[in-house]
């Protein structure tokens, strides 16, 4: 699948959590994706810029260390089933390192579904 923001990436898992909340029932769709793409911030001019973050592939220094590109998880999530307008959270260690084995992957995953019962999905408006 061709995402607008993580370009190339592979759908892992999905998931739909209805809970009942204020006498009515709203659906949370969650997605694990894997990508190339790493997030890349660049650098602010001045004090009060704030940086901008996009996605794209290592820096190619990177990938002549290693010889190989690592695959980057993200969390999509959303109230819709649209993957293209949903959220996205990297997939991190408690520390901010890059996690590495599937188990830990699909860990992370479970518990951002646990985690969003209290959450409202609202889309943002941009002025």
């Amino acid at each position: 699948m061709l995402h607008p923001r993580l370009g190339q990436c592979e759908l892992v898992i999905e998931a739909e959590i209805e809970r009942e909340r204020n006498r009515s029932t709203v659906t949370h769709h969650f997605a694990l994706v894997k990508s190339k793409n790493m997030p890349i911030r660049s650098r602010p001019r001045c004090t009060w810029e704030t940086p901008v973050l996009r996605f794209g592939l290592p820096p190619s220094k990177k990938f002549q260390r290693t010889g190989s590109l690592k695959d980057h998880y993200y969390v999509l999530w959303g109230n819709s089933t649209d993957l293209l307008n949903m959220g996205i959270l990297e997939v991190l260690t408690d520390s901010g390192n890059q996690v590495s084995s599937i188990q830990s992957i699909y860990n992370k995953f479970f518990d951002v579904i646990k985690k969003s019962e209290h959450m409202n999905f609202k889309k943002v408006s941009k002025k």
